[in-house]
Formats: C-alpha cells, structure tokens, sequence
C-alpha cells in the first residue's frame, strides 16, 4: 500500500510541478 501510494503521489506530483511551472512561469 506505500509503495503505491508513494509512487502515485510521485507521479501526480510530478505532472503538477510541471504544469504549476509551464504556467506560472
């Protein structure tokens, strides 16, 4: 259950980082 939470959260962390940065800056 970790391990896919963590590797979830990693992913979708990820591509929010990204969007959040293409957008904001």
């Amino acid at each position: 259950m970790r391990v896919t939470v963590t590797g979830a959260t990693g992913l979708i962390g990820s591509r929010l980082v990204r969007a959040l940065q293409q957008r904001g800056d």
